[in-house]
């Protein structure tokens, strides 16, 4: 069984590397048509440094999840496919980059593991962030490996330097129609060693239809260490999405409120009633389930044992709002997000081209949250559909990247290879923020920064791109890892 991704904009996270890049190339030849580029914009253009630009061999190829940062400035990653095989038909990697030990020298890129060949040939289907745990080891999720549909893992370190990285098996789904299956999503860890995730699919809701079978609409569950060396990890579904007004398919890393509740988004479901087949382009997005997605609060049993409470505190309607949200980050009580549709519906033929938002929490317990859009995407030369959240450095300062746009001239085919950005918020207003753009992607530094960033211990700004670079080795590149230094931004403002 394939994983099953709930809507195209992810497609060239499953599949082949040809069948991803045919259906980047679709939306493109629409994104063509539709996109109209200015000449001028709030720009401060960054060079971004590249860190590692991937071969597509041992290395590693197409870097899809977000970096981690270790001790002593190191950087983990992960990339789909690469490792063993000296194609980009690899099982996947987790690499590590080390900094080099004085400032003009390069980084170091090495694997510390290489993912074994999955049940279905040789992919894993490694898309999610590792999760870096209090002992140097690693957690995550692969979508395909295990039984076929999934597993979570464990990567532990070497007692000696040097030595071999041990990779271990927690947990594996079923690939039987109504079990969970299909994370795409990292984890996060909570008290006690608890790891918090997403899959899919999940449970029997005929809300989620793929093809003519609907294999549920995913569930958020958890996984708790066993109490001795030798037990097993016990799992928990701790909510199971119906398609409906709760959401479906949930896809992105869960984050941690300051009480133990969970919050995340789905791409899909909820109430918005215009992301339907019918008007939204299909080259470019094309819903599993109806809705144009949720952002989800689930709140822990009062006592041990009992139910986790999920709420919808935010449901999308695809219009000046957005629709399919990417991961959200929480910060003082806030939630913060993209959307990769939706905004300004002056721009990409109506349907808009995204956007960033912030909900804020109500004053009195109960009430709704409030949405409030803080920039819209024009699909000129600040990007377009941003396929991923963002991050908050000092002075609440937001960070993140878009997948297309930036340089039409580079990339023509989308248009723009994508850009890094920052939003501030206006000293004479909280409901004001100004755009500028730190770095457009040119093919040879980047293509396709789809995963989030994670901002390093100097205050500069780490990420991935899933395509361009220097190899020639897989179709538009293997993808890089880069540094934008936002200190000189800071000093150029």
């Amino acid at each position: 069984m394939k994983p099953k991704p709930a809507i195209a904009l992810q497609r060239y996270r499953s599949g082949t590397p040809l069948t991803r890049l045919a259906a980047v190339a679709k939306g493109a030849i629409l994104g063509i048509a539709i996109l109209v580029f200015a000449l001028t914009m709030n720009t401060l253009q960054l060079d971004a440094q590249t860190l590692h630009s991937f071969s597509g061999g041992t290395d590693g190829a197409l870097p899809v999840g977000a970096l981690v940062q270790g001790a002593n400035g190191v950087l983990y990653g992960t990339t789909e496919y690469g490792g063993i095989s000296p194609t980009c038909a690899g099982c996947g990697t987790i690499f590590q980059l080390t900094p080099p030990a004085s400032p003009s020298g390069a980084w170091t890129e090495s694997v510390i593991y290489a993912f074994p060949s999955g049940k279905y040939g040789p992919a894993q289907c490694v898309l999610a962030r590792p999760t870096l745990g209090p002992n140097g080891e690693f957690y995550g999720t692969t979508v395909c490996g295990g039984a076929g549909v999934g597993d979570v893992y464990e990567v532990i370190p070497p007692s000696t330097p040097g030595g071999t990285w041990t990779g271990i098996i927690l947990y594996t789904f079923s690939s039987a129609v109504g079990p969970p299956q299909n994370p795409q999503g990292g984890l996060v860890i909570g008290k006690n060693g608890v790891l918090y995730g997403t899959v899919q699919f999940s449970g029997t809701s005929p809300n989620c239809p793929y093809g003519t079978i609907s294999y549920g609409c995913g569930e958020v569950f958890s996984l708790t260490p066993p109490t001795s060396p030798t037990g097993s990890w016990s799992y928990q579904t701790l909510h199971t999405f119906q398609g409906g007004s709760d959401g479906a398919a949930p896809q992105t890393d869960l984050v941690i409120g300051d009480h133990g509740e969970l919050y995340g988004a789905t791409p899909v479901g909820g109430p918005g009633s215009l992301c339907t087949r019918d008007n939204i382009p299909s080259l470019l997005f094309s819903p599993q389930s109806t809705g144009c997605g949720t952002v989800f609060e689930l709140d822990p049993p009062s006592y041990p044992g009992g139910v986790w409470t999920e709420t919808v505190i935010y449901g999308f309607q695809g219009g000046r709002d957005g629709g399919f949200p990417n991961a959200v980050t929480y910060h003082d009580g806030e939630l913060f997000g993209t959307v990769s549709i939706g905004g300004d519906l002056k721009n990409c033929g109506g349907v808009g081209c995204g956007g960033v938002y912030r909900l804020s929490p109500p004053s009195v317990p109960g009430d709704p949250w409030t949405q409030q859009m803080i920039y819209n995407f024009t699909g000129r030369l600040d990007g377009l559909f941003p396929g991923a959240g963002v991050v908050v450095g000092k002075d609440g300062v937001l960070y993140g990247t878009t997948r297309d746009g930036g340089d039409k001239n580079s990339c023509p085919s989308d248009p723009g290879c994508g850009v890094v950005f920052q939003l501030s918020r206006s000293q004479d207003s909280d409901q004001e923020w100004s755009q500028q753009v730190l770095h457009r992607f040119a093919s040879t530094d980047g293509w396709r920064p789809i995963s989030g960033l994670v901002i390093g211990e100097d205050g500069d700004l780490y990420g991935t791109t899933y395509q361009g670079g220097s190899s020639a080795n897989c179709p538009l590149g293997c993808g890089v890892a880069f540094q934008v230094q936002t200190q000189v931004a800071r000093r150029e403002q």
